[in-house]
């Protein structure tokens, strides 16, 4: 884990969730992948309450960054892929691709960033994401 935030210099003093929270609500896990969640609030916690990663958090990224920019691009993005998962008819303008694009890109270098693998994606390139 980063001793400095992935898109600034600041101190990686805040957690981010690996998997968005939002998305147990809206996904299901079933044979090895996911499915729009259809189950009453008791069958779901019983579905992720061993699936560990739903839950997990890393502390890769700074107060300012995680409250500010990520959190501006997951409220957007969060709308057009719940809207989705659900079967909703969901027509992407440019700057929703973009959206959606930039705010998956954020959480695969926050997951890639909790790998005890070597890193797959360089300083310079989080630092674009800033």
């Amino acid at each position: 884990m980063p001793d400095v935030c992935l898109f600034c210099p600041n101190r990686a003093d805040s957690k981010e969730d690996i998997f968005s929270t939002w998305m147990t609500t809206e996904f299901t896990e079933f044979e090895g992948g996911f499915m729009p969640v259809t189950r009453t609030a008791s069958a779901l916690e019983k579905t992720w309450k061993n699936w560990t990663l739903a839950f997990s958090t890393i502390r890769a990224v700074c107060k300012s960054c995680n409250s500010g920019r990520m959190s501006q691009l997951e409220t957007p993005a969060k709308l057009l892929l719940a809207e989705m998962v659900r079967g909703g008819e969901v027509r992407l303008t440019e700057v929703d691709q973009l959206t959606l694009g930039t705010w998956a890109t954020v959480k695969a270098y926050v997951f890639d960033s909790g790998s005890a693998m070597p890193s797959a994606v360089s300083r310079d390139e989080c630092l674009i994401l800033k």
